[in-house]
């Protein structure tokens, strides 16, 4: 199980209720990319750095992106832990 207590993401020109959605795409992404069965780990917090410029935050498509790379981020940074 994978639980994200917070997400802070600051992208210009996105509305909150938009944020939320990407906010809730982002953990799903990564909670299907995490292993199931992995002991519990605390992780207390992980950067992720992008320009949110490459993408379109108003269109489906550009979140959709933006919300892969962010996922791609925080697995490849949970798999540098060794977790």
């Amino acid at each position: 199980m994978v639980q994200i207590n917070e997400l802070i993401m600051r992208v210009p020109g996105m509305d909150e209720g938009a944020a939320e959605s990407m906010g809730r795409d982002v953990a799903q992404r990564v909670a299907a990319a995490v292993p199931d069965g992995l002991p519990e780990q605390w992780v207390p917090g992980l950067k992720i750095r992008m320009d949110a410029a490459r993408y379109d935050s108003n269109s489906a498509g550009g979140r959709d992106a933006m919300a892969g790379a962010i996922a791609d981020q925080i697995v490849q940074q949970l798999k540098m832990m060794n977790l």
